[in-house]
């Protein structure tokens, strides 16, 4: 029997006698104690948000009619998801219809993957895959937020964060939620010259959303300037590697279809609304001052376009502050957004989350706060 954790004293007859003595904690334990102190902050704003964003859009749906609730994956994006885990992808290119080709295979290749192992339907499987990849995210960000202005100021940035609208789509079966917790985890690997790690985290977010295509310009970014400064010639490995999920999924499409374009014209047949990128915002500006309030999906989108010409400025005032790989991430985030074929939707500007951080460093605490209480 070992004697570890116990101290040897004598008795009083002489008799050797071994006491349990209380043992300090090792530092690896102190670090993971410190640690899971510093994220019950942003998680817990992160589940606040998720519940009252799950309740607004809930009371929306009956309002409004028509709206699927987040746990109802029959309706919206998620349907197609849970459409490729149940039957793959399908393409007609005789057809003029949408086509599933057009989403990408990480989120429903994940869930696939927990329904086997716990034997759960789609609609439960994705809402737990998307809640913990959402706290993922929230944690990854506040960290992001916190290594460029403080913990005081990081923690009600990750409220406006996720208090953004565009953050409903976390808590739905889309791939949104996978998609920034990886492009989070990306960004951080780049700032602390972690190449491969950075390299592997784009190349599964890339396989997540066309959008993430952003993190291969930081990848490319970041690997320049550590080649000119340090001739860190390893730094090639996150630009490398960074495609490989779109280059994947494409070349995947292409062996299938025949056609190595087959995602463009699906995406043209199902959701484009203008025969030319970024022209739906001109349709959508011009409905909007005619009038206002006849459609309320154009001008939701007019009032996005606002907020990426907003996030714009709000990143031109920060960057001195702002590394270089992650304003360049923000800034093509928000050119794919504007020139997407269904305009600037706000989960599409949440992508852009960069951009958030300069906001809440600009914003005053009280205007901040005023913000974040308005989005709830």
């Amino acid at each position: 029997m070992s004697d570890a954790g116990l101290a040897r004293e004598v008795s009083p007859d002489g008799r050797p006698v071994l006491r349990p003595v209380e043992l300090a904690p090792s530092s690896v334990s102190r670090a993971a104690l410190a640690y899971a102190r510093s994220v019950c902050a942003p998680l817990a704003v992160y589940v606040t948000s998720h519940v009252l964003l799950l309740f607004a859009f809930a009371v929306a749906s009956k309002v409004v009619g028509g709206w699927p609730f987040p746990g109802d994956t029959s309706g919206w994006d998620g349907a197609w998801f849970r459409e490729i885990e149940q039957h793959g992808y399908r393409y007609d290119p005789s057809s003029n219809e949408a086509s599933n080709v057009a989403f990408f295979p990480l989120f429903p290749m994940v869930v696939h993957g927990f329904m086997g192992l716990f034997h759960k339907s789609w609609e439960i499987t994705s809402a737990w895959v998307n809640f913990f990849a959402g706290a993922m995210f929230s944690v990854l960000f506040f960290k992001l937020a916190e290594r460029l202005m403080g913990r005081e100021k990081a923690l009600p940035t990750t409220a406006l964060m996720l208090f953004f609208p565009g953050c409903i789509a976390i808590a739905m079966a889309y791939s949104e939620a996978i998609g920034f917790a990886l492009s989070a985890a990306c960004l951080l690997a780049l700032l602390d010259r972690r190449w491969l790690i950075a390299g592997v985290m784009a190349a599964l977010a890339t396989s997540t959303r066309f959008h993430a295509v952003a993190l291969c310009f930081a990848c490319a970014v970041a690997a320049f300037t550590a080649i000119r400064s340090q001739r860190e010639w390893r730094s090639l490995l996150a630009p490398a590697l960074a495609p490989f999920g779109l280059l994947g999924y494409f070349g995947y499409l292409w062996n299938k279809t025949g056609d190595p374009l087959v995602y463009f014209h699906a995406q043209s047949k199902g959701w484009a609304e203008a025969s030319f990128p970024g022209m739906i915002n001109v349709k959508n500006v011009i409905a909007t001052v005619h009038h206002p309030l006849a459609d309320w999906n154009i001008f939701l989108r007019t009032f996005f376009l606002g907020v990426v010409v907003l996030s714009v400025f709000f990143l031109w005032r920060f960057r001195k502050r702002l590394p270089l790989p992650l304003m360049v991430y923000a800034i093509a985030s928000l050119i794919l957004t504007v020139l997407s074929p269904y305009g600037p939707l706000p989960r599409l500007v949440a992508a852009a989350f960069p951009a958030f951080i300069a906001a809440g460093w600009l914003m005053r605490p009280m205007l901040l706060m005023t913000v974040v209480s308005a989005a709830q």
